[in-house]
C-alpha cells in the first residue's frame, strides 16, 4: 500500500540544495558498497539502493528533464567528484548506472525503457564525456 501524507511546497533553492545531497550521500553509498564491500570491480552489478530508486522514480514523474540532470550529477559524483572515484577501477559508467537503477526503481514503475532511452541520448550532453567510457 503506497504511504500518504502532506505535500511540501519549498523554494527551488532548498529543493536543489535538498537534491544535491541526496545525491551526493547516494554517491558516497555505492562507492562505499563497491570498494568494501565487493572488491572484485571488474564483476560487478550495482544496486543503487532503493532510496535512490524512489527518489529517482519521484524526480521522472515529476519532470524527466531533471531526472536526467539528477543521473548526470550522480554519474559525475561516482565517476569524479567523490573522494574515492578515483579507487574504482574501472570507472562506473552510465549503463552499469542504468542496469542498477532498474533494480532500485519501485516495482510498480513502467517507464524504464523510455528513462533507459533518454539517458543514453541526453546525459552525455550534461556530463560533458563519455560516460561509459
Amino acid at each position: 500500500m503506497p504511504q500518504t501524507g502532506p505535500d511540501y511546497t519549498m523554494p527551488r533553492r532548498v529543493y536543489d540544495t535538498l537534491k544535491a545531497g541526496f545525491t551526493d550521500s547516494s554517491a558516497d553509498w555505492l562507492i562505499r558498497q563497491i570498494l568494501h564491500d565487493r572488491p572484485d570491480q571488474e564483476h560487478r552489478v550495482l544496486h543503487l539502493g532503493d532510496p535512490f530508486g524512489r527518489v529517482f522514480a519521484w524526480v521522472w514523474k515529476d519532470d524527466p528533464d531533471q531526472a536526467m540532470l539528477l543521473l548526470a550529477d550522480y554519474l559525475a559524483a561516482l565517476r569524479s567528484h567523490h573522494p574515492q572515484a578515483g579507487d574504482i577501477d574501472p570507472p562506473i559508467r552510465l549503463d552499469e548506472v542504468l542496469s542498477g537503477l532498474r533494480l532500485a526503481l519501485p516495482h510498480d514503475f513502467g517507464d524504464y525503457p523510455a528513462v533507459v532511452a533518454k539517458a543514453r541520448r541526453e546525459v552525455r550532453g550534461y556530463y560533458g564525456s563519455d560516460p561509459n567510457a
